[in-house]
């Protein structure tokens, strides 16, 4: 609903707000090699192409980084999207906040190259025990 919509955006932009410090200098770095990369060893005429990324999940930094100019971009995984109701749940917000810091870290760490589909599962599937909810 409209409500979650919204909760999902604010906690999202609150997490970038807290991430952002600490991750900015080597995002940048990253995303200045991908694009020196298109703009060295493609040709100007696929620059624009929309970009289908295959088991990206949530990776939009690499296909947004090797293709700026794009009109568009299909992402898809295997994830499971989750439930948006989260977001309405503080304790919630709190583990998805610390499970995303342990996500980023992990992703910086192999230099934003790749990241790792069951360490994806894993830290993104809260259980009940863990939200209080038995």
């Amino acid at each position: 609903d409209a409500a979650a919509t919204e909760r999902a955006n604010n906690f999202s932009k609150w997490t970038w707000a807290l991430l952002k410090p600490l991750f900015e200098n080597s995002l940048v770095q990253r995303l200045e090699t991908l694009r020196n990369f298109t703009q060295s060893q493609l040709p100007p005429r696929l620059h624009r192409l929309p970009v289908l990324y295959p088991f990206s999940g949530a990776d939009l930094l690499t296909a947004h980084g090797l293709f700026p100019q794009a009109k568009r971009y299909v992402l898809f995984s295997s994830l499971p999207i989750g439930d948006a109701s989260c977001f309405a749940s503080k304790l919630c917000q709190r583990l998805t906040s610390k499970r995303l810091l342990g996500f980023w870290q992990n992703w910086r760490w192999h230099k934003y190259a790749w990241t790792e589909t069951n360490l994806m599962n894993d830290m993104f599937v809260f259980s009940s025990k863990e939200l209080n909810m038995t």
